[in-house]
């Protein structure tokens, strides 16, 4: 299995879809992730 523990990853499209659902994957193995959207507040909302 690969390890994510500590490993940066970028995603677009966070807020919806495969980018979010990748995000949540990711971010419950512990990586760490840097989320881009169109929408700032939309991205908020969506990982409170």
């Amino acid at each position: 299995m690969i390890n994510f523990k500590n490993k940066n990853y970028i995603i677009t499209g966070s807020t919806e879809g495969l980018g979010k659902l990748i995000s949540i994957e990711l971010s419950k193995l512990g990586a760490n992730l840097i989320l881009i959207s169109r929408s700032e507040k939309k991205n908020k909302k969506s990982f409170k």
